[in-house]
């Protein structure tokens, strides 16, 4: 049986959630970028690079503000630390657009060290060997970190020894994916008296459905109620307080936009149903467009949203790691946890609308929400992205600063 390379299996991943552009990137992206003409290293070839999401966010942007200028005591960063947190969801594409763009960077490009965390040691080699090589050629000081784990399972406790984190550098974290595995709880530990109650609504409520199962529209009018995190899961709120206390200079989020976390199983059904139609939809829709694409959405469907939606509506307690939020929910965690927002400029949502309106995927467009951006299928939210860094007063505890200017431009994936 063919085995698939490493960096193909976490292509696969990420096309469930699309084929964003670096959210590092477009923050870490300067527009202060040298007017000579930059040398371009080739493409790489498709064994190397395996073909991105082909989902309907194929097309979409990070619509990220990127900021003017790192600097320190000049226009320029002496060194950048790229930390990237999407385990299975990362890919070495947006890296290799970063380099290019430091490479024409004016005054000359920064110390570029980037941590990748991921599971699985092949693709972490393969990473390291394809990122070295674009660096070298592009004459760009590159170090390449490699941490093996999973997000849930790093020592929150010891995050800035873990991340190989030095003073003095510019950080830029990415979490692309990841956050709601920090949402676990057990659900019926939390409450032994609640918990019965909760098990006794979902048998009644799955009687009922049952009996309304040729009633479509009765299932899809059912009300919906909000996540049942009042307070921020232990988990994630150890897992900011670690990521503040190392004083980032911004920090990037992206997360499925819906509300797979409700304690009753009716609610998750009713959201996933209306969810994953929509997702199913965009990816039928890139087949339209793309036929070549047909196998790789099959197996997306199949290996990648199935396992999801098993996991949302079969799984309970702290199997449960689909626990998908809305957006208002996650702004609510990380205000709690000592963050502020970073608004998205006006000029950055009007090009990504124009470029989403360049696309032949007319159900696809973007919605901007309290600054932060909304990807969406007709009236369905998909994904939410977002930046923020620690409350003012502690942004860094570097010697760099982060600015971040409204004229911020998009930077966008290769298709």
């Amino acid at each position: 049986m063919h085995q698939c390379s490493p960096l193909r299996q976490s292509a696969e991943r990420r096309r469930a959630g699309g084929d964003l552009a670096s959210p590092p990137a477009a923050v870490i992206q300067t527009e202060t970028r040298s007017q000579v003409p930059r040398t371009r290293g080739p493409e790489p070839s498709a064994a190397s690079i395996p073909l991105t999401r082909p989902s309907l966010v194929q097309h979409r942007h990070t619509g990220i503000p990127r900021p003017q200028r790192l600097h320190h005591g000049s226009p320029r960063v002496v060194v950048v630390h790229i930390i990237d947190l999407s385990c299975s969801t990362s890919h070495p594409r947006q890296w290799i657009k970063l380099l290019r763009d430091f490479h024409g960077r004016q005054g000359g490009p920064p110390e570029v060290r980037l941590t990748v965390v991921h599971d699985n040691n092949g693709f972490l080699a393969d990473m390291r060997s394809l990122l070295s090589k674009e660096a070298d050629m592009l004459k760009i000081p590159f170090q390449f970190n490699s941490v093996i784990g999973r997000l849930e399972t790093l020592d929150f406790n010891n995050l800035r020894n873990t991340l190989n984190i030095k003073y003095g550098e510019a950080i830029a974290i990415s979490c692309s994916l990841q956050m709601h595995r920090l949402l676990v709880v057990d659900d019926n530990m939390s409450c032994s008296g609640i918990g019965q109650l909760q098990k006794m609504a979902n048998i009644a409520q799955l009687k009922k459905m049952a009996s309304l199962v040729y009633s479509p529209t009765s299932t899809l009018n059912y009300p919906q109620t909000p996540s049942p995190q009042c307070q921020t899961p232990k988990l994630l709120a150890s897992f900011l307080n670690a990521i503040r206390a190392l004083k980032p200079n911004i920090m990037l989020v992206m997360e499925q936009d819906a509300n797979h976390n409700a304690l009753l199983f009716c609610d998750r059904f009713v959201e996933a149903l209306n969810y994953y139609a929509a997702l199913f939809d965009s990816l039928h829709a890139v087949i339209a467009a793309n036929p070549r694409m047909a196998d790789e959405c099959a197996r997306v469907e199949r290996m990648i949203l199935g396992e999801e939606i098993k996991n949302i509506l079969v799984c309970e307690g702290v199997h449960r790691h689909e626990r998908h939020e809305r957006l208002s929910q996650w702004a609510m965690h990380m205000n709690r946890s000592g963050f502020d927002h970073v608004p998205l400029s006006f000029r950055a949502i009007w090009e990504g609308n124009q470029k989403l309106m360049s696309s032949r995927l007319n159900g696809c467009h973007n919605k901007v929400e309290n600054d932060c951006l909304l990807l969406c299928w007709g009236s369905t939210h998909l994904y939410s992205i977002s930046a923020w860094r620690p409350h003012k007063g502690t942004t860094s505890g570097s010697r760099e600063q982060m600015i971040v200017q409204p004229q911020s431009q998009i930077i966008w994936a290769d298709n």
